[in-house]
């Protein structure tokens, strides 16, 4: 109850109050609350939660919109991605992900080469 209270607190206040923490450790004791043996133990949970990632691909290919459109659809397919931002100048595209979602490098990189062009590199916030 308490890291269910703690998650919807820490997405309040990113929505509200514009704060976008990337990454929370919760560390929490955790004791039974109906007894049943004398020899209870106290387990310790550590969980770490992805709130939020961004990921910066660096395309190479990309010479018009049209090319831009079609990588960003191509993208936006995948179900873990929320946002895609492209950046003709400077070949880069900006891909905001879905709450508590993940996407490999290896799953980008297949998107991108199927959509006819090459990543040269890729990084993470």
């Amino acid at each position: 109850m308490i890291k269910l209270m703690m998650i919807i607190y820490l997405i309040f206040c990113s929505t509200v109050f514009a704060i976008s923490p990337k990454t929370i450790t919760l560390n929490q004791t955790v004791t039974p609350s109906i007894v049943t043996s004398s020899s209870i133990k106290t387990a310790t949970l550590n969980k770490t939660i992805k709130l939020n990632s961004d990921i910066y691909i660096y395309v190479d290919g990309m010479v018009c919109s049209f090319c831009a459109q079609g990588i960003t659809k191509s993208l936006k397919k995948h179900k873990s991605i929320k946002k895609v931002a492209v950046n003709m100048t400077s070949n880069l595209i900006e891909v905001d992900l879905k709450l508590f979602r993940t996407i490999s490098d290896k799953e980008i990189t297949n998107i991108i080469d199927d959509s006819g062009y090459s990543v040269n590199s890729i990084k993470r916030r």
